[in-house]
């Protein structure tokens, strides 16, 4: 039987690696597209903005009801937002298309990384 303090830890860390996990790889993501598809920096700066904004503005959101709120279906909703938004992104014809496409992943990974910490605070020993 898998303890609640392991079922916790995996929680958040699912909830950082999630939430984390295009801000990590930005670097590379971003050269692939400046290398393939011939777009300025101007255009990735708006693209970054973007996701990263997504992520602030859904954590910040939920994080005053994160406690009343069931961190299983909130990191749920997450991943799927974040994977429609990731799968929108591939069919994305324009820029703007394209940036608000990664907007609305960022939301979903900021749904999950919420969940992620929503978890460790509940925590009986959070330190």
């Amino acid at each position: 039987m898998v303890s609640a303090d392991r079922t916790l830890y995996g929680l958040v860390s699912a909830g950082y690696v999630m939430g984390y996990i295009s801000a990590y790889s930005m670097p590379v993501f971003v050269g692939a597209l400046m290398a393939g598809f011939g777009i300025s920096e101007k255009e990735i700066g708006f693209i970054v903005s973007a996701e990263l904004g997504g992520i602030a503005i859904s954590s910040i959101l939920l994080a005053g009801n994160i406690g009343r709120l069931n961190l299983r279906y909130v990191a749920l909703l997450g991943c799927m937002i974040a994977l429609l938004g990731h799968g929108i992104t591939l069919a994305a014809g324009s820029l703007w298309f394209f940036v608000l496409a990664r907007f609305f992943a960022g939301i979903g990974e900021g749904m999950v990384l919420a969940a992620g910490n929503g978890g460790g605070a509940s925590a009986s020993n959070p330190d």
